[in-house]
């Protein structure tokens, strides 16, 4: 929240331009979620029952947050979370002042809800980087628990993870797949 809606990089525009445009699905099938401080509670409520009414997300594709957050849902995020706009953690406005070049670093964040992610039929998280590895690993090996958010990805059947070797440093070779 917080980012100007002409933002480039602003979660909204990324999408339209690199899977909209790229993939000529047509505009009036996108529905983004508001950053606009105003709207950003009533779009993502509006989004989530789109979602609901049209029988759920057949994929997700999220990154893993550094915390192990998915979507902004942050750690103490439970399970059945639904979408809100919540108050982020310091390594997450650390990371979006990072994206933003400086210019924003946004403490709130709209999110759809971890319920809404662990009922898609198919999720997949993509996490690259030696910052991201603790996460990767507490994700997959860790206990389940809102400590970290991405961790109820366990019990989730068609969970998919995608890893580059720096993020999948500290897996425990020996624990195998779950």
């Amino acid at each position: 929240m917080g980012v100007p809606i002409d933002e480039p990089l602003n979660c909204a525009n990324l999408l339209r331009r690199n899977v909209v445009e790229a993939w000529g699905i047509p505009h009036d099938r996108f529905f983004a979620v508001s950053s606009r401080e105003e709207d950003a509670l009533a779009s993502v409520q509006d989004h989530e029952r789109r979602i609901a009414n049209t029988g759920g997300l057949d994929v997700i594709v999220l990154g893993l947050g550094q915390n192990g957050h998915l979507g902004f849902n942050e750690p103490g995020s439970g399970e059945d979370s639904d979408g809100r706009v919540l108050d982020l953690e310091p390594s997450s406005i650390e990371a979006n002042r990072k994206w933003f070049g400086g210019q924003y670093a946004p403490a709130q964040g709209a999110t759809v809800g971890l319920k809404t992610i662990l009922a898609a039929r198919h999720v997949l998280v993509m996490a690259y980087g030696t910052h991201k590895s603790a996460a990767v690993r507490e994700m997959i090996q860790g206990p389940r628990s809102a400590a970290c958010p991405a961790s109820f990805l366990q019990g989730h059947p068609e969970s998919h993870v995608y890893v580059d070797e720096a993020a999948a440093a500290q897996l425990d070779r020996q624990h195998g797949n779950k």
